[in-house]
């Protein structure tokens, strides 16, 4: 069995409409939602829409990633010049599934 952590990743930066459905469809793949909850393709590319918009981060965030492998999510923003960073939750795990 994996270990599962907590993630919580912050975003910055603009992507065009065509890689920004492309880069939610990633965060999918990796486990990411919004409010550490599951969102569908099109309440998560209205919220990094309304971020991009708003010059604010989008913030993205999964309970229980195996061994905290976004590597995926990683290598987008690296690829496309989005600044990011991450937080893994690991102590925190069991208080935010009770």
């Amino acid at each position: 069995m994996a270990d599962r952590f907590a993630t919580q990743f912050e975003i910055g930066g603009s992507l065009k409409r065509k890689k920004l459905e492309e880069f939610v469809s990633i965060l999918q793949s990796d486990g990411f939602g919004l409010n550490y909850e599951d969102a569908t393709a099109e309440a998560m590319t209205a919220e990094a829409e309304r971020c991009s918009k708003e010059g604010e981060p989008l913030i993205v965030s999964a309970l229980e990633i195996a061994w905290g492998d976004v590597d995926s999510t990683q290598e987008f923003c690296q690829k496309h010049k989005l600044p990011f960073r991450s937080e893994e939750h690991t102590s925190e795990l069991q208080s935010l599934r009770h």
